[in-house]
């Protein structure tokens, strides 16, 4: 099999986990601009520590250890085993499918993470909304008698 359905997969796969990220990070942020400075910072923090910036052979090992918990690491290792190869096939497609499932799984952790925030800021806001009214109650609208 050619390398072009991996690379798309890979690029696809790394898309949702940018998105997913920044959309979690938008979560907790009241401010566009301080959000846009935040995910810029984490972003480029990722992609410093993953290889993109800095070829992973000339890491420290204890800095790789920690590497492998950020998701750029896994699509980095892909897309440097695919310039390797140009066929894939094997164990090298199996190290490959290995890398895109875990990424797979760092979308699904983040997706939970938004739900979980999601949820709890509904929360959050229906019991400050609930506290607001027993404060200061609506004023009856017009509709309300009719």
């Amino acid at each position: 099999q050619t390398c072009a359905l991996p690379i798309l997969l890979n690029t696809f796969l790394m898309l949702t986990i940018a998105l997913s990220l920044a959309y979690l990070i938008g979560l907790f942020m009241k401010n566009n601009n301080m959000l846009n400075g935040i995910t810029n910072i984490v972003s480029l923090g990722i992609c410093f520590l993953s290889g993109v910036f800095v070829p992973i052979n000339i890491m420290d090992k204890k800095v790789l250890r920690v590497t492998q918990f950020l998701p750029v690491y896994w699509y980095e290792n892909v897309n440097e085993t695919l310039s390797r190869y140009h066929v894939v096939s094997g164990k090298i497609a199996v190290d490959i499918w290995k890398s895109m499932g875990i990424e797979i799984m760092f979308t699904l952790a983040l997706l939970a993470l938004i739900l979980a925030v999601s949820k709890y800021k509904r929360q959050d806001n229906r019991l400050d909304f609930c506290i607001d009214k027993q404060i200061n109650p609506p004023l009856p609208m017009l509709n309300d008698y009719y």
